[in-house]
């Protein structure tokens, strides 16, 4: 039998960054452009990690 455990989740830190500057549409929706847009909103910006610059 598997065990599965619950894993701690990651947040944002409001006082650091708005939540509204890091995240996006689902990755499957974001053209190039917007993908450029979010890259300038914030250097944490959830595109970062679902699309990686080429």
């Amino acid at each position: 039998m598997a065990r599965v455990y619950p894993f701690r989740a990651l947040r944002y830190n409001p006082s650091l960054v708005r939540v509204e500057d890091c995240v996006t549409q689902p990755y499957d929706k974001i053209t190039p452009a917007m993908q450029q847009a979010y890259y300038q909103k914030s250097p944490y910006n959830l595109v970062r990690i679902i699309l990686g610059l080429p």
